[in-house]
C-alpha cells in the first residue's frame, strides 16, 4: 500500500512538472507589443497602430500630402514602405518635408530696351515664362506700367507672372521714346529701302534696326544671322543660303529690285519655306539652281517679274513639295530651262502658256517630274537644239505634242526613256538634223513604233 502512494505521489509530480512547463510557454508565446504610430504634419500612415503579437510583422506605408515629399522614418528607415516586426514596443513616425517649388523664370522675348521715335506704334515683343512645377505659363504673364508714345521719355514695362504654388518672378523692359527724324532707311510697300544711304548705314524702324548692305558686306552680315537688311543696293545675290540646311526665316522685306543673279541662291536650303512672292525680280538674268534641293519650299511666287531672265536651268530640281502656279511668268527671255524641273516630283501645274520663243536648250527638263501630265501642245519649240531625256522617267506624261517645232533639233536620246505613259503621235515631227533613232530614245515608254518620228526626214508640211 505504501508503495502504491509513493506511485501516485510521482505522478503527480511528474504531471505538475509538464503542466508548469506548458503554461510557460504558452505564456511567452501569447505575449503582445504596443505599435504606437506617431501621426506627422504633411503626411499620412496606413495604420494607427495597437497591441501585435511576438513576431509578428507589419507593413506600414508612408504617404505625403500635396506640397509634401516623404523623408524617412523615425528608425532611419527611408523606403516609404516597410516591414516591422514585433519584439518589443515600438514607436515610430513618418517624417514629411515641404515639397520644393522652384520660382518661374520669365524672359524677355527681344532686346531688355527697345528706342523708338514719336508717333511709332509699339509693337510689344512680349515675355516667355516657364515653371519646373506647371510648364509653360507664359498666358498667366501679367504686364504693367505706362508708356506715351506723344512724349519723349524713358517708359518701363513690368512682365510679372506667379505660378500655382503663389511664387512670383518679375521682370522689366525700357522704353526709350526719342524725338522724330528723318529716316534714310523706309519702308515701301512693306519692302525696306534705302537707296540714297551708304553702306553699312543702320537704323532702328519699328523697334528694328536694319543695316545697309552690298554685294561683300551682305555676306559678313549672314554670316552673323542678321537678316535685318536693306538691301537695294545688292545686285548679286548667288549662293546667299547654298547649303545652308538650318535657315528658314522671313526675309520678304528684302529690296531685290537691283538683283541680276540669283543663282543657286536657296540650294539645299532644306529648311527654307517662307513667303517671298513680294519680291522684284525685273532685273534678274539668272536663276539657275535657285531652288535645287529646297525641298521644302512651296510658297506663292507666282507674281514674279521674270521678264528678263534667260537661265532658268536647274532652277526647281529635285524640290520635293514645289507645286505653285507659275503659269502667268514671262519666259520670253529665257534660253535655258535644262533640268527646271529634274526630280520636282510634285510639280503639276499649267504652265503651256509660257513664250518659249528664245528656249535652246530643253535637255531633261521634266526629267523624274513624276507627277506632270499637263498640256505644252502651245509651246515654240523653233529654237530649241537638244531635247536630250527631256521627258525621261516622266510616269505620267501623256500629252499632245506632235506640233512641236523640231527642225532645230540635234539631241533627242533618253527623251521618253521609261515615260511610261507617253504614246503620242511624233510621226509629223521635223528630224532631218537626226539621221536614225537616238540611243534610248522610247525605252521603257508606250510609244508605238508607228507614231515615232520618221528619222532624218521632215514631213513636207513642216518645211
Amino acid at each position: 500500500m505504501k508503495k502504491l502512494i509513493y506511485i501516485f505521489i510521482f505522478i503527480f509530480i511528474f504531471f505538475s512538472s509538464c503542466f508548469n512547463r506548458y503554461f510557460d510557454i504558452t505564456e511567452e508565446t501569447l505575449v503582445e507589443y504596443t505599435l504606437t504610430i506617431i501621426k506627422s504634419e504633411g503626411g499620412n500612415i496606413d495604420s494607427t497602430g495597437g497591441k501585435y503579437s511576438f513576431g509578428e510583422i507589419i507593413t506600414l506605408e508612408a504617404t505625403p500630402n500635396f506640397g509634401f515629399v516623404f523623408l524617412e522614418w523615425s528608425n532611419g528607415l527611408v523606403s516609404s514602405i516597410i516591414d516591422v516586426k514585433i519584439e518589443s514596443d515600438i514607436t515610430l513616425e513618418a517624417i514629411f518635408i515641404p515639397e520644393k517649388n522652384e520660382f518661374p523664370t520669365i524672359t524677355l522675348v527681344g532686346s531688355s530696351t527697345i528706342n523708338i521715335q514719336m508717333e511709332d506704334t509699339f509693337n510689344d515683343p512680349g515675355a516667355i515664362a516657364n515653371d519646373l512645377e506647371d510648364g509653360d505659363i507664359t498666358s498667366s504673364i501679367n504686364i504693367s506700367g505706362e508708356l506715351n508714345t506723344s512724349i519723349i521719355g524713358e517708359y518701363s514695362l513690368i512682365y510679372e507672372v506667379t505660378d500655382t504654388a503663389g511664387n512670383t518672378s518679375s521682370i522689366s523692359r525700357t522704353i526709350i521714346v526719342n524725338e522724330r527724324r528723318n529716316t534714310i532707311i523706309y519702308f515701301e510697300d512693306l519692302t525696306c529701302k534705302c537707296p540714297e544711304a551708304s553702306i553699312g548705314l543702320k537704323e532702328i524702324i519699328n523697334q528694328v534696326e536694319y543695316t545697309v548692305v552690298d554685294n561683300e558686306s551682305i555676306k559678313v552680315e549672314l554670316l552673323n544671322n542678321n537678316i535685318n537688311l536693306c538691301t537695294t543696293h545688292v545686285t548679286d545675290m548667288r549662293g546667299l543660303f547654298n547649303n545652308n540646311t538650318a535657315f528658314n526665316l522671313d526675309i520678304n522685306f528684302w529690296d531685290t529690285s537691283n538683283v541680276v543673279q540669283m543663282d543657286k541662291m536657296f540650294f539645299n536650303a532644306s529648311e527654307f519655306n517662307q513667303n517671298i512672292g513680294d519680291w522684284d525680280l525685273g532685273k534678274v538674268k539668272s536663276t539657275y539652281a535657285m531652288f535645287k534641293k529646297a525641298t521644302l519650299f512651296n510658297k506663292n511666287i507666282e507674281f514674279w517679274d521674270t521678264s528678263n531672265v534667260e537661265n532658268m536651268t536647274e532652277m526647281f530640281s529635285e524640290t520635293d513639295s514645289f507645286n505653285q502656279d507659275i503659269s502667268s511668268w514671262n519666259t520670253s527671255n529665257v534660253i535655258y530651262m535644262s533640268y527646271i524641273f529634274y526630280k520636282a516630283i510634285a510639280f503639276n501645274q499649267p504652265i503651256n502658256s509660257w513664250d518659249t520663243s528664245n528656249l535652246e536648250l530643253a535637255t531633261g527638263m521634266f526629267h523624274g517630274a513624276k507627277s506632270f501630265n499637263n498640256e505644252l501642245s502651245d509651246w515654240d519649240t523653233s529654237k530649241v537644239k537638244s531635247m536630250d531625256g527631256m521627258f525621261r522617267e516622266s510616269e505620267k506624261f501623256n500629252s499632245d505634242i506632235s506640233k512641236w517645232d523640231t527642225s532645230k533639233v540635234i539631241a533627242m536620246a533618253f527623251m521618253f526613256k521609261n515615260a511610261s505613259a507617253f504614246n503620242q503621235d511624233l510621226s509629223e515631227w521635223c528630224v532631218d538634223k537626226i539621221p536614225q533613232e537616238p540611243s534610248d530614245f522610247a525605252q521603257g515608254s508606250a510609244l508605238f513604233e508607228i507614231n515615232k518620228p520618221r528619222w532624218g526626214s521632215c514631213p513636207s508640211s513642216k518645211k
